[in-house]
């Protein structure tokens, strides 16, 4: 009814629509009354507009015409003029209209006005001026521009920061020192003494930058005679491109470093903020606290260049706040200053840092008002930026100052204690039963061993600090040539080889499903050696079958036959899923194929599937590999499975014998009195009634005609005793066999690989016939893998539900 009625609301509607806008002239003698207008098209300097609206008279539509704006122009990227903006003057900048002409000039602000971004595109030197590109965005649009710095004129603080933290400039740098403190100030503003208390108590840290290293120290103290001792040292190199890294703690321990970025320097961190990652090296840090503070996040961001005789002096500063817990747990505001500055090449010189931190800790914060409930050390306005309340609730106080230096052609370069001819293992020896081999060594052993077999690595030469010892299978292609697959304990089922090294033995177990001669390198940073196994094809002699059994409880569980036979009981129609193994000991290839034949009395190969290739679910979640067999005709079936993991002559064989029972007769099923016993404790009692049975006729597929089946039943469960049930099942007739089919095959009608795996009926929450299959029903009624009849019942969580097996107790 509901579709019958959409069909003719649609044309109505069109046609009223239609009117509508044909209407749009005229209201019946008077003027439209419109009060509210959408504007379809704007009006330009060339074009005129439309907007419509409705008539709360006529309720027609209203079209108007809106006259050419004339200050309504489109521009495209504008030009800056002359003069040009410099750090000290305006300039401006010209934008065309790309419809009329008309042109419209814009004044640019200096060069130092914040709201610039630029991009130094060449370094300059004391012989040539370099070039920086300067963008910034108008009401008209965006303009970019050239702007020329020399050498003695870096006068913009974007400039430094783009020549200061370029990998140019970071690859110049060689030698850097610094400290860094973070202290709580309970209460108290911020005064030279308290940054002076913070930097006197700071750690000191260093690093160099060399050609093919970087040397750092943090967290040492210095002695009277200068000299450094305590704290965390590194050394970050390059081998062969490869990044690697090691490190002593204050105990001297010997470590490798996982994060290979300490390559750029020192680790520069943030305390108490979310919003800065950490950063290393003073160019990373310098252009990670520049580029979020320009983002101005907090409405405060500033900066600012200072000359004198002596420097140039470049600063910035922003405000950053995050909020714990939505504010219940208090919130902090830290307002971070940058000043540095730059050598006569150009790199950072000098760096400064300091972050104060104001701490609403007592405070929660009121979305409803912006603010806090009690006096707090700061609040958020209402365009959502943090501004200072109480200065005097300073809490944390965090500071960096840095001093770095360029290394001078003639300085010597510090010694790295770890390089590869003494950090790395310079030879080794491969032995098997205590004899040293090599790829000339003669050694033959049969493949597929289940123990594997022991050799030992021996001989080290060299520290090996940071060292790694890998395995590899080397395949030679025709011309010589060879590529190497690394191997480990987990790549039999992948390369055919298995391989475990124990490192406190230095022995390892290998194992090989590939047969012939086998190549294998063992490679160290420094060292490759390679030998050579002749792995000799084991015929199998033993062949095991696994059948895999339904369980109600934990799905399908693994039964594998303890000899070359095995058994199985399973319905008409029902699927069984089975495979078979050689024995580990004699797996002389990585595969574990097999072929299936199917013999028995007065069977034929339409009285049954077989799929050699299928996968089962088994109890542990796993999907396994498997064969599918379903017999549609009662009687005994011998699958006979065949190995073909060694040459036909000599191969294996099981045998599952399949007795094939026929379905029992829904009409039998379906009758009489079940129970059962939830895990829960609560009985349930079944009793089924008449089965109505109406015969239809196909319009559709290879099947003519079916029959539809309703049954009645009705459930005892706790207090209730009469709960009515309806179960609908399908079937049809093929030859003189039973075939079941379920609610989703009634789309199609077509037969279906096997019967009928579940009969859909149950108990729906009070919804009618037509609906009861799209709700979630208290109980329901269906056969499970095993064909046991099984009743399900909601607990009323969506989605839970128990389960249980019912057992007839009546006929």
């Amino acid at each position: 009814m509901k579709k019958i009625f959409a069909k003719i609301l649609i044309p109505v509607m069109a046609a009223v629509l239609a009117m509508s806008a044909m209407a749009a002239a005229a209201c019946n003698g008077h003027d439209h009354d419109v009060s509210e207008w959408t504007v379809v098209k704007e009006a330009t300097c060339t074009e005129e507009g439309l907007r419509e609206g409705i008539c709360a008279i006529c309720l027609n539509t209203v079209q108007e015409t809106i006259p050419k704006d004339p200050d309504n122009h489109t521009y495209g990227e504008g030009t800056a003029g002359v003069p040009y903006p410099t750090a000290t003057s305006t300039g401006g900048a010209m934008f065309t209209c790309t419809a009329c002409g008309h042109i419209e000039e814009v004044v640019l602000p200096a060069l130092t006005d914040s709201g610039y971004t630029s991009k130094v595109t060449q370094r300059p030197t004391a012989a040539k001026a370099g070039t920086s590109i300067y963008t910034y965005e108008t009401e008209c649009g965006t303009v970019s521009f050239e702007v020329s710095i020399s050498a003695d004129s870096i006068d913009t603080v974007p400039d430094a920061v783009s020549l200061g933290a370029s990998t140019e400039s970071h690859n110049m740098v060689r030698s850097v020192t610094g400290t860094r403190g973070d202290k709580r100030v309970d209460s108290g503003s911020i005064t030279s003494a308290i940054l002076a208390d913070v930097k006197e108590n700071a750690s000191n840290f260093s690093y160099e930058l060399y050609d093919e290293y970087t040397h750092i120290q943090s967290g040492y103290t210095i002695g009277s005679d200068d000299t450094k001792s305590g704290g965390v040292e590194y050394w970050m190199g390059y081998d062969d491109s490869e990044i690697y890294g090691y490190w002593q703690d204050e105990q001297g321990n010997f470590n490798t470093v996982a994060d290979t970025n300490y390559i750029n320097g020192f680790r520069y961190y943030e305390n108490y903020t979310d919003n800065l990652s950490d950063a290393y090296g003073t160019e990373n840090f310098l252009a990670m606290l520049y580029n979020f503070g320009k983002a101005d996040y907090n409405g405060d961001f500033t900066e600012k260049v200072t000359k004198t005789a002596a420097k140039t002096t470049y600063m910035f500063s922003f405000g950053n706040y995050r909020v714990y817990d939505e504010g219940a747990g208090g919130a902090l505001f830290s307002v971070i200053e940058v000043e540095f500055t730059l050598t006569s090449d150009f790199t950072i010189e000098t760096f400064e840092y300091y972050s104060v931190t104001y701490a609403n800790d007592d405070s929660t914060y009121d979305a409803s008002t912006g603010g806090w409930t009690s006096d707090a050390s700061f609040n958020i306005n209402e365009d959502g930026h943090a501004y200072i309340v109480n200065a005097g609730s300073l809490k944390f106080i965090e500071t960096y100052s840095v001093t770095q230096t360029l290394r001078m052609e003639e300085e010597d370069e510090e010694e790295c204690p770890y390089k590869a001819e003494n950090r790395f293992y310079s030879d080794f020896d491969i032995t098997y039963n205590g004899d040293v081999i090599d790829e000339d060594t003669q050694i033959t052993l049969p493949a597929g061993s289940s123990t594997g077999y022991v050799f030992a690595l021996t001989g080290f030469e060299g520290e090996g600090q940071g060292d790694t010892i890998a395995f590899y299978y080397r395949e030679y292609d025709k011309d010589g040539e060879y590529y190497d697959t690394e191997i480990n304990y987990g790549t039999e089922s992948t390369v055919g080889i298995f391989v475990y090294y124990n490192s406190t033995t230095g022995k390892f177990y290998l194992k090989s499903n590939i047969t012939g001669d086998v190549h294998l390198v063992v490679k160290t940073k420094m060292v490759a050696k390679e030998f050579v196994i002749n792995f000799e094809s084991v015929d199998p002699t033993k062949f095991y079958s696994t059948v895999y059994d339904y369980s109600s409880s934990a799905g399908y569980v693994e039964n594998t036959s303890s000899d070359n036979t095995a058994s199985a009981t399973v319905y008409a129609g029902q699927v069984l899923y089975f495979k078979a193994s050689l024995d580990s000991s004699e797996q002389g290839t990585a595969s574990e194929t097999y072929s299936v034949t199917v013999t028995g009395d007065n069977i034929s190969a339409s009285d049954y599937m077989l799929t050699e290739t299928s996968s089962v679910t088994v109890a542990t979640g796993d999907i396994e590999s498997a064969s599918e067999f379903v017999a549609y005709k009662a009687g005994t079936y011998i699958l006979t499975l065949t190995s073909t993991a060694s040459d036909a002559a000599s191969s294996v064989t099981c045998t599952i014998t399949v007795t094939v029972l026929d379905m029992p007769s829904m009409s039998d099923v379906l009758s009489g009195t079940y129970s059962a016993t939830f895990a829960s404790g609560n009985a349930v009692t079944v009793t089924f009634g008449d089965i109505t049975e109406t015969k239809v006729t196909a319009s559709s597929g290879s099947i003519t005609e079916y029959y539809e089946c309703t049954v009645t039943a009705t459930i005892a469960y706790g207090d209730y005793t009469n709960l009515p049930l309806i179960i609908t099942y399908y079937y049809y007739v093929s030859g003189g066999t039973v075939y079941m089919l379920d609610v989703t095959d009634m789309s199609t009608i077509t037969v279906p690989d096997n019967m009928l795996d579940s009969i859909m009926g149950g108990l729906s929450d009070g919804q009618d016939e037509e609906d009861r299959w799209e709700t979630e029903q208290i109980f329901r009624i269906y056969f499970n893998e095993a064909y046991d009849l099984v009743i399900s019942h909601s607990v009323g969580t969506a989605g839970a539900s128990e389960q249980v097996i019912l057992l007839k107790t009546t006929t």
